[in-house]
């Protein structure tokens, strides 16, 4: 349980002070993680990118979400 604080806390962060802050949503506890991955042969590719999100409401309704863009 201490790991999984641990990375909510981290998620919260990015989402209050981080690359994340467009995914705050008022009145909810928000968490997420952005990222992403280059390819091809001497990273020449277009880089993948991914975010993943979770968000609890004030009405404790949770929600999920993972979005990647090749």
């Amino acid at each position: 349980e201490d790991t999984a604080r641990q990375l909510r806390s981290a998620m919260e962060t990015v989402v209050a002070k981080g690359t994340g802050t467009n995914a705050a949503i008022p009145g909810a506890t928000v968490g997420a993680k952005t990222g992403t991955a280059q390819h091809g042969e001497n990273n020449s590719e277009t880089p993948y990118a991914w975010f993943t999100s979770y968000a609890k409401g004030a009405d404790g309704k949770q929600v999920a979400v993972a979005v990647m863009v090749e």
